[in-house]
């Protein structure tokens, strides 16, 4: 059925932006810090997992009960040796490219000037990111740590909205 829908050309040229609207003004409503997190918060829910993803599943070390995880995630181009390895330079212009081209079909002024400016931010992050080698090391994957010291450690966030907004339960516990 997917495929079949993406293949409805023209239903997708009456559709045109106006799927993503809706979308779009979320985003462009984003003014202050909390309201980033909730919006975030808000795509965890809907469409992927910018800049970080959270997830219940098994913990890793006591396979009878769920756990809470909290993981990188976020890159555009998913592997953050595409951003770093000189190797993958023309990955990088081609992405920057597409995302300038996007950005220009919604109608964002500066197109390219913005495309640049998330090439920069995924490329700080991915400079952040372990590789797909270190995120093999489960020992080192496996971080867990009371509510109250995660909240601490990454108080740039304001976890209590996103909390909310995701529609989480209270936790006490989190695996990093």
């Amino acid at each position: 059925d997917l495929y079949k829908m993406g293949l409805d050309s023209v239903r997708l040229n009456e559709e045109g932006l106006s799927v993503l609207e809706s979308d779009l003004a979320t985003i462009e409503a984003v003014t202050d810090c909390k309201s980033f997190i909730e919006t975030v918060a808000k795509m965890h829910t809907s469409t992927g997992n910018p800049l970080f993803g959270m997830y219940v599943t098994s913990d890793l070390m006591n396979s009878s009960i769920n756990a809470l995880y909290i993981s990188q995630s976020g890159l555009g181009m998913g592997n953050r040796d595409y951003y770093l390895d000189e190797e993958h330079a023309s990955k990088r212009e081609g992405y920057v490219a597409y995302l300038e081209k996007v950005f220009t079909l919604v109608g964002i002024e500066n197109a390219k000037a913005e495309a640049e400016a998330v090439m920069a931010f995924e490329k700080t992050m991915a400079e952040r990111f372990r590789s797909n080698v270190e995120l093999r090391n489960i020992a080192a994957s496996y971080n867990p740590m009371s509510k109250a010291d995660f909240v601490a450690r990454y108080n740039n966030i304001d976890w209590e909205a996103y909390r909310t907004t995701l529609g989480l339960g209270e936790f006490d516990r989190i695996i990093v």
